[in-house]
């Protein structure tokens, strides 16, 4: 049981990455949904009709090779599709790539869900026991994993992780000794042919074959190509926002791409970063001609532009704070001759830290601090909307970097004014002027200066209005080089999003169907900026980004999955013609409801909040998940043998507990962010521990105090409110926040606690 829960587990995070490759990350939920389909349906169905005593071996056999089908499934997917990009829209779930990744995701977790099924079956009276096993071994997977992706490229990891069913297999089924070295044997084969197992097809464009180095890693896939191979001339110096004063020159850099959507650029350097023109002439770059600054802080350095800018500027000192270990070993080690080295050239320090979590502990403040186009957009090990970038642009972020800059230091943000993510800077114009306003400035708009070239902004904010000599002076450097004012308005200043936000507010773009209120660590998505309930003109979002139809596509996967989850789970008793009468398992069944739903709804939006506090989605992933499994592991034994009444009583202790941590769950969050990561590491543990093993005890309780014959009927239920509740995690968040997220699951746990009393009370054990 262990055995096959750990491999459902390292598929369910490791084809998340894989996901984020070949669909845009909104999609990557899927994996969570399926996965918990795929294991509840089978013992629905097990339940009607009692598979023969070899269907446990071979059910086990066939995850190991479907394990490895699947990964390779997924990556070609994209080979049905007619162009790169095809699901960039909510309109396109119905196109063919889709559904074969929905089969693929089936094919594993349907054949898992069956060996699981079986052995909960074999196991009887040790119910209890069997499911213990069945949570400790996702435990184990859970800590495991994340180290396994720092050492083994995702679809080989996934691939491999075929190995642990078989393993299975002959546990259980010594007399399939030869199949399963058979099936050990194809398992490996797959999991060391690099060729068959490489992304052939990204979900924006076809991999040119003339990749340089390429990483998985649980934050991205990085990609070394020998130029920007998007651009019309790849040997001339990349800028993200170059001025139009400037004359394009010859330029050697490589180009480091980012899950298939974002890039960054590496630029041979053999002399001083002064030498290199085009460094100044982007808009990026503004920040730095205004004065010399002595202590810099870049949050996300990736390919060392930023870094070659401060230098280029004589910055004295340089702390440069990159997300991705992997990001920093390709530039510094495997092309550090190329790149000069640049994250440990003299007055560079590299940190290896999400960029607030960096900033919480540093002592020192600094005259500039940078955040020039952080964005991945891609799926974590963490979830689907895990973005690493997420926390980087809330309201508590932009207070964070005010809050550790000198009295003339100045805050760089650069985001896409135009093209198809042009409200990205609309929305972080109020952000910034509502984060301005709750540091005390009584004017925050006097306080922001916007520049634009091409499609990019650079925002600078000061924390002194800015005067009338220092505009005069940007306005010189923009005049120079072929920037162009956007912020404070002028004469010559151009309308723009800008100007309408800062000017009029948000309610224009509120009526069309928008939202750009300020995001928060409570809703940090910032990226998604349509209204969950507006109505927005289809025409004009399909001009818009990816981002904008992920509110859309998410509704409508999540319609897809239900139907199919609901379908699935009452075919069988339509068929038998046995649907259970509601006297009978009312109750029962929205008992087994709310703690399936309840469960998801925490995990998730806990998930998500200890993002920030651990500093990396996957150290989130790693305790996070490893707390709850694990606590969950013991409170499955702790249960087989309580008394009635004294699973009545732990049914009340649960969501008391979840409130009581979810109530305190911020404010020692913000008391302890400045200490040791394995301080706050174990400040987790000590959190999320205890509450896991309490949610533990609560499916066995209910498996005890519930009639025996209901019990396919309440794993349905159980299994239908798993499978709804990722998705349904994802939007209560971006609507309600995940403080509320999480109070919905404590109102869910309630509600299973009195059904749970009311049953307690009326078994024939309760008398004892």
């Amino acid at each position: 049981m262990a055995l096959a829960s750990s491999a459902v587990l390292i598929y369910e995070i490791a084809i998340t990455r894989v996901l984020s490759v070949v669909l845009w990350y909104h999609f990557a939920f899927l994996a969570v949904s399926l996965a918990m389909l795929g294991l509840a349906l089978p013992g629905v169905w097990f339940s009607f009709r009692r598979p023969g005593p070899a269907w446990l071996g071979r059910s086990l056999l066939a995850s190991g090779c479907a394990l490895p089908a699947s990964v390779l499934l997924v990556l070609r997917s994209g080979d049905v599709a007619p162009r790169p990009g095809a699901l960039v829209s909510a309109g396109a779930l119905a196109h063919g790539q889709l559904l074969v990744i929905v089969f693929a995701l089936l094919l594993p977790t349907l054949s898992l869900g069956n060996a699981v099924c079986l052995l909960l079956l074999e196991a009887r009276e040790k119910l209890a026991r069997a499911y213990a096993a069945d949570l400790l071994g996702a435990a184990a997977a859970a800590i495991a994993v994340v180290p396994l992706m720092h050492v083994l490229p995702t679809p080989a990891l996934i691939s491999a992780s075929g190995l642990l069913p078989v393993a299975a297999a002959l546990c259980v089924a010594p007399g399939y000794g030869w199949y399963a070295v058979a099936a050990a044997a194809l398992v490996v084969a797959f999991s060391t042919n690099g060729s068959l197992l490489s992304v052939h097809r990204t979900k924006s464009y076809d991999e040119p074959g003339n990749i340089l180095a390429e990483r998985w890693t649980p934050t991205s896939r990085l990609v070394v190509f020998p130029s920007a191979f998007f651009a019309t001339e790849s040997r001339v110096a990349f800028g993200w926002g170059l001025g139009s004063h400037y004359q394009p020159q010859p330029l050697e850099q490589l180009w480091i791409e980012q899950d298939g959507s974002a890039g960054t650029p590496m630029t041979r350097l053999t002399g001083s970063p002064g030498d290199l023109p085009h460094l100044m002439f982007d808009v990026t770059s503004l920040a730095y001609q205004l004065r010399r600054p002595d202590e810099v802080c870049i949050i996300g350095a990736g390919g060392g532009r930023d870094i070659l800018t401060a230098l280029a500027a004589r910055a004295e000192h340089v702390d440069a704070v990159e997300l991705n270990p992997a990001m920093v070993e390709i530039v510094s080690e495997q092309f550090g001759r190329f790149s000069g080295d640049i994250y440990h050239r003299q007055g560079v320090r590299a940190v290896i830290s999400e960029g607030r979590s960096f900033l919480a502990r540093a002592s020192k403040p600094y005259d500039l601090i940078q955040v020039s186009l952080i964005d991945s957009w891609a799926a974590t090990a963490a979830g689907a909307f895990a973005l690493s970038e997420n926390y980087l642009y809330t309201t508590q972020a932009a207070r964070l970097y005010l809050e550790h800059l000198k009295p003339d230091g100045v805050l760089s943000i650069s985001r896409w004014i135009g093209g198809n993510h042009q409200l990205e800077s609309a929305r972080l114009a109020v952000l910034l002027d509502q984060a301005l306003g709750e540091t005390g400035a009584t004017e925050p708009r006097k306080h922001i200066y916007v520049a634009r070239a091409q499609n990019i902004a650079t925002f600078l904010v000061a924390l002194r209005p800015w005067t009338s000599s220092q505009l005069a002076q940007l306005d010189s450097v923009c005049s120079t080089r072929g920037f162009q004012r956007y912020w404070p308005p002028a004469d010559s200043v151009p309308h723009s999003t800008v100007s309408v936000v800062l000017n009029e507010g948000t309610r224009v773009y509120e009526q069309a169907g928008f939202n750009l209120e300020p995001a928060t660590d409570d809703k940090p998505f910032f990226f998604q900026t349509v209204s969950l309930f507006g109505s927005v003109d289809p025409q004009l979002l399909a001009r818009l980004s990816p981002n904008e139809g992920a509110v859309g596509a998410v509704k409508l996967a999540l319609g897809l999955v239900g139907s199919l989850a609901v379908a699935l789970f009452l075919l069988p008793f339509l068929i038998a013609q046995r649907f259970p009468t509601m006297r009978a398992v009312g109750r029962p069944s929205v008992y087994f409801f709310a703690i399936g739903l309840g469960f998801m709804l925490t995990e998730l939006a806990w998930l998500q909040r200890f993002v920030l506090y651990l500093g990396h989605p996957s150290y989130a992933a790693t305790v996070v998940l490893g707390s709850l499994l694990f606590g969950a592991g013991v409170g499955s034994r702790i249960a087989a043998h309580a008394q009635p009444r004294t699973l009545a009583r732990w049914g009340v202790v649960v969501p008391a507990a979840i409130g009581i941590v979810n109530l305190g769950l911020g404010a020692v969050m913000a008391s302890s962010q400045a200490l040791d990561p394995a301080v706050r590491t174990l400040i987790s543990v000590v959190l999320l521990a205890p509450v896991g093993l309490l949610m533990g005890v609560a499916l066995p309780a209910g498996m005890t105090l519930f009639p025996e014959q209901g019990r396919p009927w309440f794993w349905a239920m159980n299994g239908t409110a798993s499978v709804l509740a990722s998705a349904s995690a994802l939007l209560l968040a971006m609507s309600i926040g995940l403080v509320a997220t999480v109070w919905i699951a404590v109102a869910l746990y309630l509600t299973a606690a009195v059904v749970l009393g009311s049953a307690a009370s009326k078994h024939p054990r309760a008398a004892g």
